[in-house]
Formats: C-alpha cells, structure tokens, sequence
C-alpha cells in the first residue's frame, strides 16, 4: 500500500454457516464465509449497465481504488481523484445506488480529508472506518484513521476517543461481529504504544492489550490486507517476511485472540514471493490469494494461488488457470453466494487465451465464457475494485475510462444473477476491502483493498 500521496497502480505489478441471521450479515466488505447454494445462469450476467454509467455523468477524474456498499445501496469510493462528474471530492466519495453523485455526503465531509485513503470499511451500522495516512478530517486533527457517520459526517466523539491514533499509515481495516477493529499498516505505536503494523481496537476505540499481546513482537513490515474467517481467525498478507520473530512469506493466519496460528503459517512455507493484494475465505475455508507474485512456496503461481485451510496449495484450482496462469496482477477476489468467484486486475490473458479484466470462476473451476462474452470488449483499463449491490450487480473501479467502447470512468457496473439478491455475499474481499476489496458479512469486514506497491500511474502505494 501506499505511504505518500504518491499515485500508483500495478500496471505489472479486498460463513459462517447458515445459523447466522441474514440480519447479522448487515455489512460490506468482510472476508467470511458462507453455504453454497444453487446458481441459474443468466442472459443479462455480466452485461455493461449503461444507465449506470450514464448517471454518474463524467466520472471520476483519476483513479478508483476501493469500494464499498452500504446497506442503503449506496457506493463509496476512494481513490487518487479530485473530482466525480466534475465537482471536488479528493479522496473519499459516495453515490447513490443508481450512479448518481450523492452530494449530500460530500457535503457532510466538509473540508475532508487532507491526504491518502488506504482502506474504508462499514460497520453493523453503516459507520464508515477509514484509514491512510490522513492527519486531518474536516479541519480536525486525527491519526491517521477515523470513523464517519453513516451519512458522512465525522463521528467527533470516536475521533476525538483515537487521541493521537497511530504513528504509520494505515492500509487495511477489518471489523468483527462484537465490533471490535482489526487494523493494519506500517505504524509501529497507537496512542504511544507499541503496536508492531497490526493492532485490534475495542468498539470504543480503546486498544485491546490481549491481542497485542498476544502478537508478541508483531510484524516487520507493513500489513495490507485482513480477512476475517468464519472461526473468527485472522489472515493478514502485505510485505513481511517476520511474525512474533518466527519467518513467514508476506501471508500468515493469527488465532482470534491475536496467537499466530504456527500450524498454518509452517504449512504455508516460503510462501509468495511478492505481496498479495486480494484475499477472500471460500465456503469450505479454502483461501484464494491474488496479487503480482509469481511464486507460493517455492514453485510456479502466476498472480492467484488457492490454500487449503490447513495452509497446503490446492493443486486442481491452478489446473484451471493453465500453464501460464494470468499474464498481470489479480487486484481483487469476490465469492459469490453460489461459491463461484469474480476476479478483478490488469490481466488479459489466461494461459496465453485473450480474457477480460473482470473474469468468472464457476465452483467447478471451469470458465464461466458467457460472463466475459456479455461484457463485449470489456474495460479498457485495470481494474482494482468491485463490489456486490443488492440485486447482485457488480459495481467495478479501476483506472480505465470505458466500459465496451462507452464512457465510463474510473466506474462501472455489470449486472449479474447472483441467487441472494438482498445481500452482499459472504466472503467476498474489499481491501481492499468488503468490501479492497471489500463487502462483507457475518463475520466482520474487510476493507475492499486498495492499491499496493508500485508506483505507476495511479493506485497508490501502500
């Protein structure tokens, strides 16, 4: 992720099971998972929404590098631009569920914030956690993570709790059920305690000195990515190479109560020779890990690797993805409530066979062609972000600036025939998070994750 305004993007280089209430699963964005059920085909799965992209008149002027839903329907997005349809907005902004400009949160941002947003994320009640390397909301000093109003507004009485919040960047979010927040990033104290790049928050805003504890000497570099399991465990990925002074490859799982997970991380070996920059936890707790890498433990992973929950490589899910794998960065991972799993980055070769940059998986791990030929020619340019609406619709970010051969800038929306309408799918990422990447449920949120690590055009670093 990132730690200056600098603008990035990778151009080589985000269930519990049926005995949660529908009512529980009320967030966005959260890495959990949920049962299969089954799926019918549609005609309209994957086609380009073009009234969507019609109401948000001119786009976005720079990249979209997160998303995430609202129980309402309605988008938020953060990214390096200044503007939607033609009006400030720096960082932070929201649209309705139709695409139109919600002028009324921008409005309620007031002054906003004064520099880069790396994770947003929504809590039970549509509360918005961002986190970055921001020093002021709205003219009011804040350490580089705060909580918003559901309508935008600054939560004045959570911020001013954060005191001097943390040291670092803040590049990842995610919140559990009982309301506690997992928070990563490259910051090493929060309110001047040492909290080595990860740290859990009670509801209120107070660290949870079990967990920290618990974490023993923590990371040696940043963490940009969080998932929370469906037995509440922890999986972190970003640039370290160390946890609690034990070697782990840029991926590891910690208990719930902060313990490194030592059976898990050993199963993992070297692991990736690069960061991950999308995590997502499937219905049987298989994890799907994408990002720039090239390697998991050792051997050949072209940008997407599945892990057993035990920590092993699942042989028969790279089958599906050839010899040659993706030829770019996997930005993001979403499971769909029937288990298949949209995939979102720079690519446009699978296996040296021409794809678009958002593809479909059925649960079977054949190709789901008839999402991709629906799209027409696709996005132009890579895409970072996506985000399930009510309905089922996915809302799509990025950097490109048409959606087959029609203006769409920087967002999109593709309908699709996802068999929960109502509700965002468990499991599902949103870094970056649920939400980048990130929507969520169940078990917490996790940011809809943002950018990561080069710099090159415009997604951030992190």
């Amino acid at each position: 992720m990132k730690n200056s305004r600098l603008l990035l993007c990778p151009k080589g280089v985000r269930r519990m099971s049926l005995r949660l209430a529908a009512g529980a699963l009320a967030l966005l964005g959260v890495a959990v998972v949920a049962p299969t059920t089954g799926h019918a085909a549609a005609a309209s799965d994957g086609t380009p929404d073009t009234a969507f992209s019609a109401a948000t008149g001119t786009g976005f002027d720079s990249s979209l590098a997160g998303l995430v839903v609202q129980t309402t329907g309605k988008i938020v997005a953060w990214g390096s631009f200044t503007q939607l349809n033609g009006a400030s907005t720096a960082e932070l902004a929201r649209l309705n569920s139709n695409g139109s400009p919600d002028t009324a949160f921008t409005t309620n941002l007031g002054t906003g914030v004064n520099n880069t947003l790396f994770a947003v994320a929504v809590d039970s009640t549509d509360r918005l956690l961002v986190g970055g390397n921001l020093t002021s909301l709205n003219s009011v000093s804040v350490g580089r993570f705060a909580r918003l109003n559901a309508d935008g507004t600054p939560d004045t009485t959570f911020n001013a709790a954060l005191g001097t919040g943390f040291d670092g960047a803040v590049r990842a979010i995610a919140v559990q059920t009982d309301g506690k927040i997992v928070v990563g990033g490259s910051f090493t104290q929060y309110q001047s305690t040492a909290v080595p790049r990860l740290a859990r928050l009670n509801a209120d805003g107070t660290l949870d000195t079990t967990f920290n504890t618990n974490l023993g000497t923590g990371l040696d570099a940043y963490v940009s990515e969080i998932v929370i399991d469906a037995d509440g465990r922890i999986l972190i990925g970003g640039d370290f190479t160390s946890l609690n002074s034990a070697s782990v490859g840029r991926l590891a799982r910690l208990n719930a109560n902060g313990t490194p997970d030592t059976t898990f991380n050993t199963a993992l070996g070297a692991g990736l020779n690069n960061n991950p920059l999308a995590v997502t936890v499937l219905g049987d707790g298989k994890i799907v890990v994408g990002g720039n890498f090239s390697q998991f433990n050792g051997t050949a992973a072209n940008h997407i690797v599945r892990i057993g929950a035990d920590g092993t490589r699942d042989t028969a899910f790279d089958a599906a993805f050839g010899t040659n794998g993706l030829d770019g960065a996997v930005w993001v991972i979403l499971r769909q409530y029937d288990g298949e799993i949209v995939i979102g980055g720079s690519f446009t070769n699978r296996d040296s066979t021409p794809v678009k940059r958002v593809i479909r998986l059925n649960t079977d791990l054949t190709w789901d062609t008839a999402f991709g030929t629906n799209q027409g020619t696709g996005f132009d340019d890579e895409v970072y972000a996506l985000a399930f609406q009510s309905g089922g619709a996915i809302v799509v970010g990025g950097y490109f600036q048409a959606l087959n051969e029609v203006t769409s800038n920087r967002i999109g929306r593709l309908t699709n025939d996802d068999p929960k309408p109502a509700l965002p799918p468990l499991g599902a990422n949103t870094t970056v998070v649920l939400v980048v990447g990130l929507m969520v449920l169940a078990l917490g949120i996790t940011t809809q994750h943002v950018a990561r690590r080069q710099v090159v055009r415009v997604r951030r670093r992190r």
